[in-house]
Formats: structure tokens, sequence, C-alpha cells
């Protein structure tokens, strides 16, 4: 297919939604992780809570994934 062709329709955009947010997913995370982690470090001053929060918080976010692609795999 040529590079000047423009491609319209709800596949396209699905296609170029999915790689919008694939692209931008980690950096989302990443983002809310550091937030959470540096103001949990400001209220309590201290190390330990906001470490075991972000752990917390990855393995939730790890587990939301988990699910949703065993539903839409396996039904």
């Amino acid at each position: 297919m040529p590079d000047n062709v423009l491609v319209s329709g709800v596949t396209a955009m699905t296609d170029d939604l999915t790689r919008q947010l694939a692209d931008t997913l980690p950096m989302f995370v990443g983002t809310v992780l550091v937030a959470s982690f540096l103001l949990l470090m400001l209220v309590f001053r201290s190390i330990a809570i906001p470490v075991k929060a972000t752990v917390t918080n990855l393995l939730s976010i790890g587990a939301a994934y988990g699910v949703v692609v065993a539903v839409f795999q396996w039904g």
C-alpha cells in the first residue's frame, strides 16, 4: 500500500486507539505510582509506607489486567 493512502472507518480508528493506549499506558501508570509515592512520603514522613503502597498498587494493577485478559480470552 502506498504511503500517501489514508484509511478511515471503525477498524482504522480502533487500531489507532489501541496503538495510542499501548504507547501511553506505561507512562501513565509510572506517573501515578511516582505521584502517590511522593505524596505518601510527604504525609507520613517515612519510606516504608510509600514503598508498601507502591508495591500494592503494582500488584493490584497486575491483578486487574490479569482479570481483563482472563475474561477476554476465556469468556
